[in-house]
């Protein structure tokens, strides 16, 4: 029985300029965000749109899986298997090359723990899972996946678990009830998938998962089912062009209202299907260019990403012509070399599979940074953080200098990171519990275990040491925003992120009046960093000669924009708290590396200050808490601090 009247075996040259336009629409916004976020560029909305790409793919894709398995069945040739086959051998040789290439460059310029992220990502990536572990990353329009290579490969894992489930559905669908009613079924689970896109789409999440992008490629199917358009060509030209102004405006001006939404790209989608039934022999989109960039597609959205974060990573980001020539050269040649071969042999399955194998237990190659081993998780923290070897069990401690104590410093891994360089200049006493905020009218912790410790020990310990220690200074530092966002370890649940600020304000307020005679110093929130800036100076000092010697001339950078959008707000009414009290004073640590337009060091005397995207180096911590110790100096003359380094953090 048959439900369609489309020719099997016609190239729609249409389809293949809709592929060109899509990847354009990819790389721009890619390349675009990476650009605006590094100032290279005006920070416009131009290709902001251009994230509907994979949406116009998605159509396409459904279309096209649609006439394959729906031709076959009216055949009765059609094989569940057979497709799996087919559809494999497209998509995985040349994911297999990409993914091989990218993990082979980030071997040598990657340190190993970040490697190792990079290698699960891989192996999620060949597995077709990755969209899975994406989902649970705080969103795809933040700035936290910037460090992640293989971020793209969310998309084909969507794509496969379609084919996975499409043609057993269809098949299904064909045996127990007529062929004929086959549109209706396609219809009715589109309409489904679209109504969830429409519940979830404002969830972070939803933007990676199959059930609320599934309408895009059952759409494409839906037109394929359709009767054809039958126009002449004139009004099948104008049209054509109206839905190709669509998605142009699309691309270049949408934005997503709360991350992705499907508002967002639903002029994008519908304007692509309507473009699907014209099917127009002789489309706008014919030309050599749009035919060249369609065929190379694939391969050019595999490698597009991965060459723009290395390249970022690397500072060669302001480069972006070669960049964008280097990506089209690859993809050109990946088409005629791999995609173009369809008869792969069972070799090309022990490759993919090998290299599935190699990335679960490769961690990075050994002697990659100045210690001559192979980093484990969070290694690079550890090892360079502040407070590296300091104790965060909420417990009493001293610093190691004899002495009458100076301060009493408290407060979670914010506070810590100074201890090491607290150690060298003056006797205090500690009280550090990290991943907690403990005050009387509020408390949030990380996880239950901190909550335990953080009520325990935490502030008890430093109630006891604010009676028993009546003179010394008191220092507080928190990662305030993390704790006032904390939802389920907290006296505060339900409440808005600046309401608990407001309780944390009453909360100093209160110290301030229990101890009118102690000088209480309360430092703000440090800049964020959207990604690790470690790469590029440590492959300078790489401990190969041959791989240093190839990368010396890198311009690692020395300063870069900050992500303040966590940080001004909540430093504001810190300090406006603390101007209500005489003896509460509030310090800024960003002013030690950061200048007025938000550009902060990231390097300092060719050692980085940050250990993570918050947390201060060992080099850092000593930057910025001696501008701290100074500031105390400057506001109470009785603490006599004498810098001993003050040309270590030159104005920028």
């Amino acid at each position: 029985m048959t439900i369609t009247s489309t020719p099997p075996h016609n190239f729609r040259k249409d389809i293949n300029g809709l592929r060109a336009i899509a990847v354009l629409g990819v790389l721009l916004f890619h390349l675009f965000a990476y650009l605006k976020y590094q100032r290279i560029v005006p920070d416009v909305d131009l290709f902001s749109g251009g994230y509907v790409g994979v949406d116009i793919f998605f159509v396409i894709s459904g279309f096209l899986m649609t006439a394959i398995i729906v031709r076959r069945m009216e055949s009765g040739k059609f094989s569940v298997w057979e497709f799996w086959k087919r559809r494999a051998s497209r998509i995985c040789p040349a994911l297999l090359a990409a993914v091989f290439l990218v993990m082979l460059v980030c071997y040598f310029i990657q340190i190993p723990y970040i490697y190792k992220e990079t290698s699960r990502e891989a192996l999620r990536g060949l597995l077709f899972i990755s969209n899975f572990w994406f989902a649970r990353d705080e969103g795809y329009f933040t700035t936290s996946v910037l460090d992640k290579a293989l971020l793209h490969t969310w998309s084909l894992s969507v794509e496969w678990q379609f084919y996975l489930l499409y043609p057993l559905l269809l098949v299904l669908w064909g045996k127990v009830f007529s062929l004929r009613t086959l549109p209706h079924f396609v219809t009715v689970m589109c309409a489904v998938s679209l109504t969830l896109s429409f519940i979830f789409s404002q969830s972070d999440s939803a933007y990676f998962m199959l059930h609320v992008r599934a309408w895009e490629l059952l759409l494409g199917g839906i037109i394929f089912l359709l009767p054809p358009l039958k126009l002449s060509s004139a009004p099948a030209r104008v049209l054509e062009l109206a839905a190709l102004t669509i998605i142009f405006l699309n691309i270049m001006l949408a934005k997503p209202m709360q991350g992705w939404d499907t508002l967002s790209v639903l002029p994008a989608v519908a304007a692509t299907a309507f473009i699907l039934w014209l099917n127009i022999e002789r489309s706008c989109l014919s030309n050599v260019m749009f035919q060249f960039t369609g065929r190379i597609s694939y391969s050019m959205y595999l490698i597009h990403w991965p060459v723009i974060v290395i390249s970022a990573k690397l500072n060669l980001i302001q480069h972006f012509i070669p960049i964008t020539a280097f990506i089209v050269t690859y993809a050109a040649l990946s088409y005629r070399f791999i995609e173009t071969r369809r008869h792969w042999h069972w070799s090309i399955l022990l490759l993919y599979f090998s290299l599935i194998a190699f990335s679960q237990y490769e961690s990075g190659q050994k002697g990659r940074t100045i210690f001559n081993q192979s980093l484990p998780d969070d290694s690079y923290h550890s090892l360079f953080f502040g407070a590296r070897g300091i104790p965060a069990e909420g417990k009493i401690s001293t610093g190691p200098l004899a002495g009458q104590h100076e301060m009493i410093v408290a407060g979670d891994s914010y506070a810590r990171q100074y201890a090491n360089y607290l150690n060298k200049e003056i006797p205090y006493i500690a009280i550090f519990c990290d991943g907690q905020m403990h005050f009387n009218r509020l408390y949030a912790a990380a996880n239950q275990q901190i909550e335990k410790l953080s009520t325990k020990f935490y502030f008890k310990n430093l109630a006891q040491v604010l009676h028993s220690d009546s003179s010394s200074r008191l220092l507080i530092a928190h990662n305030w925003f993390s704790h006032i966002n904390t939802e389920q370890f907290t006296s505060a649940p339900g409440v808005s992120p600046s309401k608990r600020l407001e309780l944390v304000c009453r909360s100093l307020l209160d110290l301030a009046d229990a101890y009118p005679q102690r000088q209480i110093f309360v430092v703000g929130q440090t800049v964020n960093f959207t990604y690790i800036l470690s790469d590029c100076p440590l492959l300078k000092a790489h401990p190969h000669t041959v791989i240093r010697g190839m990368f010396s001339w890198l311009e690692c950078p020395q300063t870069k924009q900050a992500d303040y959008s966590n940080v001004d707000w909540v430093n504001q009414k810190l300090s406006a708290t603390c101007k209500e009290r005489s003896n509460l004073h509030f310090i800024d640590p960003n002013s030690a590396i950061c200048n007025e337009d938000g550009e902060c060091k990231v390097t300092i005397g060719k050692q980085l200050t940050f250990s993570d995207g918050g947390h201060l180096s060992l080099n850092g911590a000593e930057v910025v808490g001696s501008y701290i110790l100074q500031q105390i100096a400057a506001i109470d003359p009785s603490f006599d601090y004498q810098d001993k380094d003050k040309d270590q953090a030159p104005k920028l």
